[in-house]
């Protein structure tokens, strides 16, 4: 059977820099790699991935809402893994606050976004990154990218998503 596991991102810029966890060695999910910060989507978000996306935000972070600007959703990542299809959603905006609370999930560095690419990420990310920093900062549309590879070599496939109406 074919399960669903939908997650809510947050790319928080500040001076060029993107907010990075280093993920706990023993995280479930990730462990010991860098990840933007975000996480599950409960059932009650389920309609608005962007609450999650705050509340994840808040709880790793200490920034609330009104910490960050411009939040909107960019991209929305599909894959699948053994059997269970991911839906990423995606969020980029700002903070001018760089002082960050702690949280028991890893250690929140602010990472050069032109180096972010190069650290222990996971495929998706990375892809993620070097399309925002190619094309993305540039448009406020919303890409939808599909996950796919085979042998090790993940590749990532973008499209714009527009109502054809």
């Amino acid at each position: 059977m074919i399960r669903t596991r939908l997650l809510a991102t947050a790319f928080i810029l500040n001076s060029g820099d993107l907010l990075l966890m280093r993920r706990s060695h023993d995280a479930k999910l990730l462990p010991g790699m860098w990840a933007p910060v975000g996480g599950h989507i409960e059932a009650d978000e389920l309609e608005t991935p962007q609450v999650a996306c705050e509340r994840e935000v808040s709880e790793e972070t200490g920034l609330s809402g009104s910490d960050i600007s411009d939040l909107s959703l960019r991209y929305i990542v599909h894959r699948i893994r053994h059997d269970e299809v991911r839906i990423q959603f995606i969020y980029v905006g700002s903070s001018a606050k760089r002082d960050l609370g702690s949280t028991d999930e890893g250690e929140l560095h602010w990472v050069p976004l032109a180096v972010a690419p190069s650290l222990d990420v996971s495929a998706t990310t990375r892809f993620t990154i070097e399309h925002y920093v190619k094309t993305g900062s540039r448009t406020t549309a919303l890409y939808v990218g599909s996950v796919s590879g085979q042998e090790g070599n993940p590749v990532i496939n973008w499209s714009v998503l527009s109502d054809w109406e």
